[in-house]
């Protein structure tokens, strides 16, 4: 049964945040390049489901009795890989999972700081310039 259109729908979120936006990436120097990474926004499903689970990671972390030494490259892991949550998809030819995203962030650390700001920035998603409707190949999924 199809649902008919109400005003309320024009605040809703979810289909935008899930679905996520392209992200071109440029090289370090900012030369522009042919590849891109498609972020869901810091509202999505997926990223509301990473967060609890590394929650649930530092509780965990919190109990070892030598934490007060490893705390710090921990939660920098944990920030990292939170970043890399919001990564749905891009334009390697590698498959886009978990652990490649990682090994790309480890390798590109300049990238966190943006892609993060740009994800828990609400209005990148719903921008009239923004690039969720820029038309790109398929992204490799995790």
């Amino acid at each position: 049964m199809e649902t008919k259109a109400t005003p309320m729908d024009a605040f809703f979120t979810e289909d935008v945040v899930n679905n996520g936006i392209v992200f071109p990436l440029d090289r370090p120097d900012g030369t522009p390049t042919e590849h891109w990474l498609r972020l869901r926004g810091a509202d999505s499903d997926a990223y509301k489901k990473a967060a609890a689970e590394s929650n649930r990671r530092i509780l965990e972390f919190s109990k070892d009795p030598e934490v007060n030494k490893k705390a710090a490259a921990f939660l920098a892991t944990e920030r990292d890989r939170m970043v890399a949550e919001t990564v749905m998809g891009w334009s390697f030819e590698m498959p886009c999972t978990l652990e490649n995203v990682m090994m790309f962030f480890k390798k590109a650390p300049h990238l966190l700081p943006v892609i993060n700001s740009l994800v828990a920035n609400r209005q990148s998603f719903f921008s009239h310039s923004s690039t969720s409707s820029t038309p790109t190949p398929e992204p490799s999924s995790s």
